[in-house]
């Protein structure tokens, strides 16, 4: 049986109601079951890599943020360390850690022109955020130069100090090390590099610590 238009059936007036119920719940549902990722209460690493070769001095920085600040705060030069594991292709290279500077690679290549003597070539390498001058050397004396000066900026307040590219053909290794003997960290140091050497030149050795405590992690 039909019903004519006049005879159908009214909606439920309860069906608007149920259905905007139904429609507002999951928003209610998902805004009340909003969690905050740890990650973003706890910005603060649980560990710290800290180097037991390259240790930072009270006025050396290897941050841009940090050096520049330092510098506006203090007479003496802000000098950062280069901690960089290049090949070069050619023997006698330094790179510098240029990162933390805005200069274009023109504006470096003009300040390295003024700063160093009889240099055979220099190019910026950029490895993701990074960048690197590389400046080639033929004479050993004006490399020591360059490495003992560093790469001056803003008026030699900041200062750039290089490191010696490894050689032609080098195959870098990462090696990580667990259950090691219990020695303060100068005495892991040392019998690290004793063993290692016999493997090739040994770049850097690294520790993990607690960040709180800086208790170190075997």
């Amino acid at each position: 049986m039909f019903l004519s238009p006049n005879q159908a059936k009214p909606p439920d007036k309860g069906s608007s109601h149920n259905t905007s119920a139904r429609s507002t719940s999951p928003t209610s549902t998902s805004r009340r079951n909003a969690t905050v990722p740890y990650s973003k209460v706890h910005q603060r690493p649980a560990v710290t890599r800290e180097s037991l070769l390259h240790i930072k001095k009270s006025n050396t920085y290897s941050h841009s943020v940090e050096s520049a600040a330092t510098a506006s705060d203090t007479t003496n030069p802000v000098i950062i360390e280069t901690t960089y594991w290049g090949v070069s292709q050619s023997p006698g290279s330094i790179f510098f850690d240029v990162t933390s500077r805005r200069e274009s690679d023109r504006e470096l290549y003009k300040l390295a022109y003024y700063q160093f003597k009889d240099y055979v070539g220099l190019v910026v390498h950029k490895s993701g955020p990074n960048r690197y001058l590389e400046i080639n050397f033929d004479n050993e004396e004006f490399r020591n130069a360059a490495c003992n000066h560093g790469l001056q900026f803003d008026k030699g307040m900041i200062i750039i100090r290089p490191v010696i590219a490894c050689r032609p053909g080098s195959i870098i290794k990462r090696v990580t090390l667990q259950r090691l003997p219990w020695l303060r960290p100068q005495r892991l140091l040392e019998g690290l590099r004793n063993t290692l050497n016999n493997y090739g030149i040994v770049r850097d050795v690294g520790i993990v610590t607690d960040t709180e405590t800086g208790v170190m992690f075997w």
